[in-house]
């Protein structure tokens, strides 16, 4: 799971992604979007604190929701080019299988949401 979150060195947003983006709906459009993925990556970060809240073992469905809420994720960011926010997401998917470090996705969510704040900021 470690080398899925530790994307060190990948961009926050795949800029060949993000030009592709521009050319096809705009710069305006796009920024409109992605102000739209933080509400997701909160709807991930309030499963995982829901697993949270249970303790482990979670109760499967409870894995199966939380499963379901990172993979949307995942397709968002995979659309956006959002590189970061795409390994997390998947590592979150990864969890529900090998249940690691849930708290380490939580912060690493947040960090996505914060870095994409930046990034909206600089456009």
């Amino acid at each position: 799971m470690s080398e899925t979150v530790e994307e060190s060195g990948v961009p926050v947003q795949d800029p060949d992604k993000r030009a592709d983006l521009i050319s096809a709906i705009g710069e305006a459009r796009l920024t409109e979007l992605l102000a739209l993925v933080p509400a997701e990556i909160q709807k991930v970060i309030g499963a995982i604190e829901k697993v949270q809240a249970l303790g482990a073992p979670p109760p499967p469905e409870v894995l199966e929701a939380l499963r379901r809420e990172a993979h949307g994720l995942k397709g968002v960011a995979v659309n956006y080019g959002l590189l970061r926010l795409s390994f997390t997401a998947s590592a979150v998917q990864d969890y529900c299988r090998t249940l690691g470090d849930i708290d380490l996705l939580r912060r690493k969510l947040q960090e996505c949401s914060g870095e994409l704040a930046v990034l909206l900021d600089r456009s």
